[in-house]
């Protein structure tokens, strides 16, 4: 008398079928609600042939399949579900399972499929295997795959098993980057640009054999990727791995996944994501909804979330990759966990260290210009007391020394004051309409007037005129700070070129260049030059150039090139010479 182990959810189905198989003449030896009583029952009682459901708590029809030819158990197993078409029989044929029928056929069904197995043979009625029988599989995805090098294939074996291009170089003798070379191909010829995706082709062309650094590349074979191998591999990989079904339901996992999520196997395997005994309700919920989103959509997902695992606040990054069976259809994700809570407290402690380094700046500029304006404030005071004690004694060197040592120091705290003014976004340039060749004009006589030689500055404009609004204090200050550096090097004369580059919009460009003159040409000035001394007037003006949305540059002492370049952007100005006057409203 054959014994027979019964494994379904709804009571009513297994009273139903246990009464039909009893009146047959067979023994029933236990009826089970879940699949982890089953898988045990049946290790335990050792049946002549198991039935279940696919769709069973705590362990699938699958996994129970999986599992046993995992433990090299030979018990025929029949598969009596309501997914009742060529998919899950595809997928039952796929996990070691020997027969398929659904529970809407008809009784005669299960009595010839009961007999076919305990004879030692599969069923697989036509009508529900159809097109997803081994031999038909993806012939164009095989025909890629034929169409890779052996080379290729050695380096795909090797990505598949989740090696990086320096492991795979050194395994096949190669440079790393010939075997990004040969990864770009595969990723081209395959459309594969992950390791989860990666994973699945090997899953299904049976590319995961056992390898060692002397393998050679075996033809590929015609079925499919046995358990074993499969679940070698998921152990292998680094990371928390996962393969659930279209519903979300747990089919297999890796040691990592059970570590992760600190459950245990019987826990975990036939599960969904809301059913999650370790995420609050709400949560588990969400992630469930987003999993079924991308399932339905059929496309790769990664997503970010902050969650509770056990009272414990985690930043988890998910993604999940679609699997196909050999007939093209997704039967669900392959999916991953990275726990980047680590990574998210040191952004935070990043961003803490920012912001308080922030404030220390705002609180160190406001009090160094509190302290400026009223340092400022007690220069001025004095240099008017020494004016004034200036009329009554004219001819005092002191008087005069002071002077100048106060102006001095006035114009260095003044620059200071702008720096920290520009610091806390306070400094504000205030543009009228100028003619920009006059101005120029202006600032090298008064630079030439304060130089020893009547002629230091020699000045070549390529246009006649040109209006702008600028700030004519400050563009006055970038040009003699500009003007005043290549003197501090030591040049004899400078030569200061002025043009204009035409913008849209009514903009323009006015660039100015500085380059030794002919009479410092004449000298080894480049020699000579050896200034590292951080010069207060660029910095202002460099700042200020950047504020008219423009840069100061100083470059490298080469004979007959400029040593300092200025270029600032502004707003075209009408001339008042070619304005016309309105006519009067009559």
């Amino acid at each position: 008398m054959a014994s027979i182990v019964i494994a379904d959810e709804q009571p009513l189905i297994r009273y139903a079928v246990r009464q039909f198989l009893e009146a047959r003449g067979y023994l029933v030896l236990v009826e089970l609600d879940n699949g982890a009583d089953a898988l045990r029952k049946t290790r335990d009682l050792a049946p002549d042939l198991l039935i279940i459901d696919m769709a069973l708590p705590g362990l699938s029809g699958l996994e129970i399949i999986r599992r046993l030819r995992q433990q090299a158990n030979p018990v025929p197993v029949l598969v009596l579900t309501a997914q009742s078409n060529e998919h899950f029989a595809g997928l039952c044929l796929q996990a070691g399972g020997t027969g398929f029928i659904g529970k809407l056929d008809e009784l005669a069904e299960l009595d010839e499929a009961v007999r076919t197995l305990l004879r030692g043979h599969s069923y697989f009625p036509s009508h529900a295997l159809g097109n997803v029988a081994p031999q038909i599989g993806l012939k164009a995805e095989e025909d890629q795959l034929k169409s890779l090098s052996t080379r290729e294939l050695d380096v795909l074996r090797h990505l598949a098993h989740g090696r990086g291009n320096k492991d795979i170089a050194i395994q096949l003798a190669l440079s790393e980057s010939t075997v990004s070379t040969y990864k770009t191909r595969l990723q081209q010829k395959l459309n594969v640009n992950s390791l989860a995706q990666l994973l699945e082709i090997a899953w299904r062309h049976g590319l995961l054999s056992v390898m060692t650094a002397e393998s050679k590349v075996d033809p590929i074979p015609a079925s499919g990727l046995q358990d074993a191998q499969f679940h070698q591999l998921f152990d292998a990989m680094p990371i928390p791995v996962a393969l659930r079904d279209r519903e979300g339901r747990l089919q297999a996992c890796n040691r990592l996944h059970l570590e992760f999520h600190g459950i245990t196997e019987e826990q975990a395997f036939g599960i969904r994501l809301c059913d999650s005994p370790v995420l609050e309700p709400e949560q588990a919920l969400r992630l469930h909804q987003e999993y079924l989103q991308a399932v339905d959509l059929d496309q790769p997902y990664s997503l970010e979330h902050i969650l509770r695992y056990q009272e414990h606040r985690k930043v988890i990054r998910s993604w999940g990759v679609p699997v196909r069976d050999k007939a093209g259809i997704l039967t669900g994700m392959i999916c991953s966990n990275v726990d980047i809570s680590e990574q998210d407290q040191h952004i935070s402690a990043l961003t803490q260290a920012r912001e308080q380094g922030r404030s220390v700046r705002r609180t160190r500029a406001e009090f160094l210009h509190e302290a400026g304006e009223k340092l400022s404030a007690l220069l001025q005071a004095s240099m008017a007391s020494i004016r004034t004690l200036g009329t009554q004694l004219p001819d005092s060197p002191i008087l005069l020394l002071a002077q100048t040592d106060l102006r001095a120091l006035h114009e260095h705290l003044q620059i200071l004051l702008d720096l920290i003014r520009i610091e806390r976004g306070s400094l504000v340039l205030l543009p009228s309409a100028a003619d920009l060749i006059l101005l120029t004009t202006q600032a090298v006589a008064g630079l030439n007037r304060r130089q020893s030689s009547a002629d230091s500055v020699s000045l070549h404009i390529r246009p006649t005129s040109v209006h702008g609004w600028v700030d004519t204090r400050r563009y006055r200050q970038m040009l003699e700070a500009a003007c005043e550096y290549a003197f501090y090097l030591g040049l004899a004369d400078i030569a200061l070129h002025c043009q204009v580059t035409e913008l849209s919009h009514a903009d323009f460009l006015w660039h100015l260049s500085i380059t030794p003159g002919p009479r410092s040409l004449t000298t080894d000035w480049v020699r000579d030059l050896s200034h590292n001394e951080i010069n207060p007037h660029l910095v202002i003006s460099s700042h200020l150039a950047m504020l008219m949305d423009g840069e100061l540059t100083l470059e490298p002492p080469v004979a007959g090139m400029p040593l300092v370049r200025l270029v600032i952007r502004l707003a075209h100005a009408i001339d008042p010479s070619t304005a016309t006057t309105p006519p009067p409203d009559i």
